[in-house]
């Protein structure tokens, strides 16, 4: 059976960062399999009864997180401590720095609550 994201991952297997990109959403899918792996936008994302909660874009050398910017607010000191530059809308993990599957499952639980009962893509 075929996974949504294998396509963009055999598009972008030259990029270095694909191999990073493959465990983090294997992550997200072992503790979230209730989240729904789209691709939108050409980018991989995961989606909960409709809404947004996490997307990924690939470039050479970091991969941006997006998450729901009140999410990136809340925890911006989390994202700080990991190391991990951001803006107001995303976090870049370089290509150097490790995946830190704390600041992942805060901000995916975070989004999980916040996007409860709603079924638009944006909040």
């Amino acid at each position: 059976m075929s996974h949504p994201f294998d396509a963009h991952f055999l598009k972008n297997e030259s990029n270095p960062q694909v191999s990073k990109l493959k465990t983090l959403c294997a992550f997200v899918e072992r503790f979230y399999p209730q989240l729904e792996p789209q691709i939108r936008w050409n980018q991989p994302m995961y989606v909960h009864q409709g809404a947004f909660i996490i997307g990924f874009s690939l470039a050479s050398k970091h991969i941006s997180v997006a998450v729901e910017q009140e999410a990136m607010h809340h925890y911006a000191s989390l994202i700080d401590r990991a190391g991990y530059e951001r803006t107001a809308h995303l976090f870049r993990i370089k290509a150097t720095q490790p995946l830190d599957n704390h600041v992942f499952h805060t901000l995916i639980d975070y989004n999980l609550t916040l996007r409860e009962g709603s079924h638009t893509f944006w909040q």
